[in-house]
């Protein structure tokens, strides 16, 4: 092994360079093309297994029938739709699960956010990536609906993520397992050390790369270039020692598949995945550029540690494969020897009945009619026999006698309907229909159980958009402009994002699907629950359990409909409401005694007067006085009952209750000038109305109404 590895200067001189093969002579570019497709050969050898029952599974989805010509020439053919059955169910269930309305990102705050300055960062980055996937990347959503279409079939789809420098944008395409190859006994594509993406390019594309100078452009393609048909091209990720210093480094080879000829090599790295030694860790060159003090002139000082390849494919699984392949498995491969029995089975008591109602059987050379061999009857139809030589006709024709279809056949062909749906959760209950007899929690718990299975599918599936979303993050930070203007969907809201967002490990994107509830039903049950757990609860935020409430009811602008929390009025106190109301019975009773004590004035006004007509023995000074003060008490107690009113009919506030909790209710204002002992309330209202007939503030002994004065 050669002591002095590649340098950091030739590694990112190669990282400018637009075709790399343009330096390379042409026998280490023979050399590079032929190890290229020897290995591309090899891993395309180790998969043939595993692509010859995706092409029987593909072709049982789409219900390609050929003609049969066993047990007779042209029987039936059938393909019954379990496998189509299954993969529609899962994508109708799949796909609003995934793509829900127009936030798709969310962006998980890492570590402690005192100052809420991560949150708004997290929640800048959720909309602008979500603006991205459904408006910048047209082709985002469309490829998840057919990916969660096909995934279900095939067990395993590839997305590649990429930046593309001709329109400045971010791309994530859709790749069929047949376009990638692998060998199968690679364990992820992480580690794997080479990836072979198979597309197609029409000849005046691949003119057209050649005048712009990405391709070779004295490469000869042969008469084929001829036609309009595409061409193959193997667009290899692989390692390629080209300083033959023992380290290969990653590279992207592209290569005419016919003709084995290479049209370009681009570096498969770049600053953040360049990592060089600094003292006891690894430091990519990114992070360093971003730290300040380094240019590109400088980092040959630095020892390189390591190079990682750019991730840009990824794998969205099914079933993860038994035997521990690279390639996962789908419906189509699992259901296809249940499917083809089901078919089978079908097409024999297809074939019985036709046999036992076209008939069939010998006839003796001796029958003389005009015609021989197959006859035709219609409904009522005779058919004339010219000359026999003796004999009934029934006795020259012997009529096979067919059972027709078989009942065991049918109950077997029921039995592996059953055990498809069974596998494949199909049930009836899952396509919209349920017993009349059942109950909501019999039905909703049938619902979950059957839901199983696709919960576990959809958290592989929940776990590679994380990745995807990853890689589309890290797009950003390396291809971002400084700074970027985009506008919130479904409003008119025009945001600012930077650079600068997406730099950094306090954030975390994933998608904003909940990988455990994949249906309507589910969600709803869920919210209803935790609405139920809720109520009179003070351990739960409200406001939060009803705005999960209405997204599960997939209301849109839940906003408008719940009040901001300035306009949430605090429910009344419930000591306070109690005092209120022994206030209100005290001045309730008040008022009857005021009707009282103003009849004994007016009947104290009315003796006097008859004293006066009839000059009674009674001094009329004396009673002059008591008339006084009864009125000076009467005017008391109805100045007391006024404040009282107006203590009353004040805020919590202006009594200077605050909000009751663990505090006393002051009294202050109400006379007695300290708290109410329980059950005395109406005893304590400032001692001038005691129930008792004890003196009052004035010192005046009130007993019951006598009359006397």
């Amino acid at each position: 092994m050669a002591e002095n590895f590649v340098t950091i200067s030739q590694l990112l001189t190669r990282l400018k360079s637009v075709n790399i093969a343009a330096d390379l002579d042409a026998d280490l570019l023979g050399k590079i093309a032929a190890r290229c497709m020897q290995d591309y050969n090899l891993d395309e050898t180790s998969r043939e297994g595993w692509m010859k029952k995706s092409k029987d599974a593909l072709d049982l989805a789409l219900q390609i029938a050929t003609p049969k010509d066993f047990p007779f020439e042209n029987a039936s053919n059938v393909k019954y739709p379990q496998l189509t059955i299954a993969a529609l169910q899962f994508h109708a269930r799949a796909y609003p699960a995934v793509v829900r309305g127009r936030e798709v990102v969310k962006c998980q705050v890492i570590g402690e956010d005192p100052d809420g300055k991560k949150a708004d960062k997290a929640d800048r980055i959720s909309k602008f990536m979500s603006y991205q996937l459904l408006t910048e990347m047209k082709e985002w959503e469309e490829g998840v609906d057919r990916l969660l279409l096909i995934l279900p079939i095939l067990g395993c789809v590839f997305k590649k993520t990429y930046f593309s420098p001709n329109d400045k944008l971010n791309h994530s395409d859709l790749i069929f397992p047949q376009n990638l190859v692998i060998n199968y006994k690679a364990q992820s594509l992480v580690n794997v050390p080479r990836v072979t993406h198979v597309f197609q390019l029409y000849p005046h594309e691949i003119i057209e790369r050649q005048m712009q100078g990405v391709f070779l452009a004295d490469i000869d393609l042969g008469s084929e270039q001829e036609n309009e048909a595409p061409q193959d091209m193997l667009e290899q990720h692989c390692l390629i020692d080209l300083d033959e210093d023992g380290y290969k480094e990653p590279y992207i080879v592209t290569l005419h598949k016919d003709t084995h000829k290479i049209l370009r090599i681009t570096a498969n790295y770049d600053h953040d995945t360049i990592f060089v030694k600094m003292g006891d860790q690894m430091t990519s060159l990114e992070d360093l550029g971003v730290q300040g003090g380094f240019s590109d002139e400088d980092y040959d000082i630095l020892k390189l540690a390591r190079i990682t390849p750019v991730q840009y494919f990824t794998k969205f699984s099914f079933f993860p494969s038994p035997d521990g392949g690279i390639y996962d498995y789908g419906f189509g491969q699992i259901l296809y020897p249940l499917n083809e029995s089901i078919n089978t089975s079908i097409n024999q008591m297809i074939d019985a009945g036709t046999r036992q109602n076209a008939g069939g059987g010998f006839y003796s050379k001796n029958l003389l009619t005009d015609k021989k061999g197959v006859m035709s009857f219609a409904p009522g139809e005779y058919k004339p026999v010219d000359n026999m030589t003796g004999g009934a006709i029934r006795d020259a024709i012997y009529d096979f006698q067919h059972q027709g279809p078989s009942a065991v056949t049918m109950r077997l062909l029921e039995l592996l309907i059953q055990s498809t749906k069974d596998m494949t959760s199909i049930q009836d209950i899952m396509v919209g229909g349920a017993s009349d007899q059942e109950t909501a929690t019999t039905t909703l718990s049938r619902v979950d159980q059957g839901m199983k299975l696709f919960t576990a599918i959809y958290k592989r599936i929940y776990r590679s958009l994380k990745q995807e979303y990853a890689k589309l993050k890290r797009l950003n930070r390396l291809y971002l402009p400084a700074s970027q203007y985009f506008r919130v969907l479904d409003s008119g809201i025009i945001s600012q994002i930077g650079l600068e967002d997406f730099r950094g490990d306090d954030t975390d994107v994933q998608p904003i699907a909940d990988p455990t509830i994949a249906s309507l039903p589910m969600k709803l049950a869920k919210a209803q629950v935790l609405k139920q757990l809720s109520v009179g609860n003070p351990l739960y935020n409200q406001r939060e359990v009803e705005t999960r409430f209405l997204d599960a009811l997939e209301e849109p602008n839940i906003d408008k409909i719940l009040l901001s929390e300035d306009q949430i009025k605090p429910p009344p106190d419930p000591k306070l409401m109690e005092v209120q109301a022994k206030i209100e019975k005290i001045m309730a009773e008040l008022d009857v005694m005021n009707a009282e004590k103003l009849n004994l004035y007016s009947q104290a006004m009315k003796n006097m007067a008859e004293a006066q007509a009839k000059e009674a023995a009674i001094p009329l000074d004396v009673q002059r006085q008591e008339l006084e003060e009864l009125k000076h008490e009467l005017e008391t107690m109805k100045a007391w009952s006024e404040e009282v009113r107006g203590n009353v009919s004040m805020s919590p506030e202006q009594r200077g209750t605050g909000t009751m909790e663990g505090e006393p209710l002051d009294q202050g204002d109400i006379g007695g000038g300290g708290e109410i002992p329980p059950g005395n309330e109406g005893a304590a209202i400032a001692g001038i109305m005691p129930d008792d007939g004890q003196p009052g503030e004035d010192g005046v002994e009130l007993g019951e109404d006598s009359g006397e004065m």
